[in-house]
């Protein structure tokens, strides 16, 4: 991996050295065309895909357990296992925009678009990080990526911390139409006093961010995604952003107020609507969200913007490789917890993916 100083140019150089890669080998599944003639279905899913690491020791971070004589044992054949069952979830959910989160780099995700995803997603965004393992954010998309831009969280009380970037990038639509997407990990749960204010400093700069993409063009779908590492009703979302209660209160809500897609899932059991579960509290959390935000007129008139959220499409995505228990596992060496066990450290990871379970939503464009 690059130090620091280099990574805010990779996030461009991977946009553009990957625009030219071939066309999507997979075929257009069945389901994606919208039930309106005149509309065309997008799929945007987001996906904490745990601890995407090739087996190479970094030097400059502390990516030590995920090497072969590391803690993880982390083996090609295990890499290779949990980069062809990540693809496997993503192809099979028939998403057409991706973001991804705890990427460490360049090279591991150009490996899972070109073997887990046959290229299917030519083009792709890496975020920078300060992150002391070196994980961060990306995107890839089935349509092009007009620009990108990596925002650092490095102000108020989260100077110093060493934390992901958020990842913005701007991508355009068959019919013209353009999509903000802004990929999100906010500092993760602790027990230190300071992570709730870190994080709501982390939701001030998204909000600040979107309003600001969204009034320079007032067309425009700003989406968010990502690991927000908090649910929506704890503090960050509270004192950080302005929510609205239902899409439609976006028009009296003005800019800079936003819409959290996952709110329709609310009324569904914990063990339901979560996509993490957390083994020493046996207990469901939704830490990953998908929330929306729209220019001026869009917000006034969805059809303006020539794309819309398709209302109820939300969903929390139990894909064909969670285990009967229903709570997802990766390729981690955690006995009792699931992943891989400690009694057995070199053997494959035939079905593991993550720990976390992804989240899709379905938005609409006129073509």
């Amino acid at each position: 991996m690059r130090n620091f100083r280099n990574l805010l140019a990779l996030a461009l150089l991977v946009t553009t050295s990957l625009e030219a890669t071939a066309a999507p080998v997979f075929p257009t599944r069945p389901g994606r065309e919208s039930n309106n003639a005149n509309t065309t279905r997008l799929r945007v899913l987001t996906y904490n895909v745990q601890n995407l690491f090739d087996t190479e020791d970094d030097p400059s971070t502390s990516d030590d357990d995920f090497t072969p004589k590391g803690a993880q044992v982390w083996t090609e054949r295990v890499l290779r296992d949990k980069i062809m069952n990540i693809g496997r979830v993503i192809l099979e959910s028939e998403a057409d925009v991706v973001g991804l989160v705890e990427i460490e780099n360049e090279a591991i995700l150009k490996r899972l678009v070109s073997e887990g995803l046959k290229n299917a997603f030519p083009h792709m965004v890496l975020a920078a990080t300060k992150d002391p393992r070196g994980i961060r954010t990306a995107l890839i998309s089935k349509h092009p990526i007009v620009s990108s831009q990596s925002h650092a969280m490095d102000r108020g009380p989260l100077n110093g911390r060493g934390t992901r970037d958020i990842l913005e990038v701007a991508l355009r639509l068959p019919n013209g139409a353009q999509v903000a997407a802004f990929v999100n990990h906010w500092p993760a749960r602790s027990n230190e006093p300071t992570r709730p204010a870190q994080r709501t400093e982390a939701a001030k700069i998204l909000s600040e961010r979107m309003t600001a993409t969204l009034r320079s063009n007032a067309r425009a779908l700003a989406v968010a995604m990502g690991d927000f590492n908090d649910e929506l009703g704890d503090v960050p979302f509270e004192r950080g952003m302005r929510l609205v209660d239902k899409i439609d209160d976006l028009v009296t809500g003005g800019l800079g107020s936003f819409f959290a897609l996952d709110s329709e899932l609310l009324s569904l059991k914990p063990e339901e609507r979560g996509t993490h579960y957390f083994h020493p509290e046996k207990s469901w959390s939704t830490l990953d969200h998908m929330l929306v935000g729209a220019g001026s007129d869009a917000a006034r008139n969805p059809l303006s913007a020539r794309i819309k959220y398709k209302g109820g499409s939300i969903q929390v995505y139990r894909h064909s490789l969670v285990p009967t228990t229903g709570i997802p596992e990766g390729c981690e060496i955690l006995g009792a917890r699931g992943g891989r066990a400690p009694s057995n450290p070199r053997a494959a990871c035939p079905k593991g993916s993550s720990d976390h379970l992804p989240v899709y939503a379905d938005f609409e464009f006129v073509r």
